[in-house]
């Protein structure tokens, strides 16, 4: 399944609550980003966190489950939503447990950039990865003093 057509820089999915879907999720989104030269590190760790909220969806959630992920200059945004009004509570696994790390996990990648928001119904679950700044591409910063010629007013801003 190819990206749903969410806007500029945005893609989404629909996903089940089939545990396969954990690992089609981190396809798609290696996937969507592949074009955006994105640090490998950068990559990496977005593919974890969303293999970790999507795992979470899938245990915890009730359908419809959503998963999207939105390219901004600076970050790199994802949000995975779910059904299920149920608080999405952090486990305190024992050293020995397999599960509950998921949203430690995320916290560490996102440098604790992860927050839930309310939904009619359900919730979304969001995280954010910094992102170093890219430089712009040429098209973009055309008519801006100083950068390169042609055009007199600048495209709209890259943010989605």
């Amino acid at each position: 399944m190819t990206a749903l057509a969410k806007g500029r820089n945005v893609f989404g999915w629909p996903l089940t609550l089939d545990p396969k879907e954990v690992g089609r999720a981190r396809e798609l989104v290696h996937k969507a980003l592949a074009g955006y030269q994105l640090e490998p590190t950068l990559l990496d760790d977005t593919v974890l966190a969303v293999s970790e909220l999507v795992t979470n969806a899938i245990r915890h959630g009730t359908p419809p489950i959503e998963l999207a992920v939105h390219v901004l200059y600076d970050r790199v945004r994802i949000c995975v939503a779910d059904a299920s009004p149920r608080q999405l509570v952090p486990g305190q696994p024992g050293s020995h447990d397999e599960r509950g790390r998921g949203l430690a996990i995320v916290k560490a990648v996102t440098d604790g950039r992860w927050w839930v928001t309310t939904r009619h119904p359900g919730k979304e679950v969001w995280a954010e990865l910094p992102r170093p700044a890219t430089k712009l591409p040429r098209w973009l910063v055309a008519g801006v003093p100083g950068q390169a010629s042609g055009g007199h007013n600048p495209p709209a801003p890259i943010y989605t």
